[in-house]
């Protein structure tokens, strides 16, 4: 049996917006997002009662399998005003596919396929693309453009998805950085984000 860990913060900013970050998560099966994922609502939820607030931006951070799992939460209407999306896996059936995976990526393939089993419908459930067709909340999604994991062009695929479909999301690719994409590296493109979703603007 394997378990599922999660690293869950959370951050004030000035007009009422909070950013819950998620990172370092790994599990098993069917266990993998919902323990995750739970934990996040959890944050988000007590936060709402501390704070006793009428309107309150919550802002989700993911980076890599945390981006996996903000992606699907942002889909399910859980009072997320905003998604930040930092070098996932969006499309794990297309991933799956690939006839000429990297070294990295036949890892990750691994560590998918002992978590899901490797079904479709398993992979479709944990796939950011599959359900972007619900996720309203604006998105910001980053990629390393020397990712060896995760494929830059599924993230920018995600962004048009999302907005064909009514949502508002952008995608930023990185050329020169891989999949660990430093702080302040992203950060140029991070606060800049949060500042416009605390203010009402739009992503794109």
């Amino acid at each position: 049996m394997g378990c599922a860990r999660t690293a869950v913060s959370a951050r004030a900013f000035r007009g009422g917006g909070f950013a819950t970050r998620l990172q370092g998560l790994h599990g098993t099966r069917g266990l993998l997002w919902k323990f995750f994922a739970g934990g996040a609502l959890g944050v988000i939820s007590k936060i709402r009662a501390d704070v006793r607030a009428s309107r309150t931006d919550f802002i989700l951070l993911g980076m890599s399998r945390g981006a996996v799992v903000a992606g699907l939460i942002g889909s399910r209407g859980s009072g997320i005003s905003a998604l930040v999306l930092i070098s996932g896996v969006y499309d794990m059936c297309t991933y799956a596919k690939d006839g000429t995976p990297s070294a990295a990526m036949r890892h990750v393939l691994n560590a998918i396929i002992e978590e899901t089993g490797g079904g479709q419908a398993a992979l479709d459930a944990r796939s950011s693309m599959h359900v972007a067709d619900r996720t309203k909340a604006r998105a910001l999604i980053i990629s390393g453009g020397n990712d060896d994991r995760p494929d830059p062009e599924r993230a920018k695929f995600l962004a048009i998805r999302i907005n064909e479909n009514g949502g508002d999301s952008r995608a930023i690719p990185l050329e020169g950085h891989g999949h660990k994409v430093a702080v302040e590296v992203r950060n140029i493109s991070v606060d800049p984000f949060i500042n416009l979703v605390l203010l009402g603007g739009t992503a794109r």
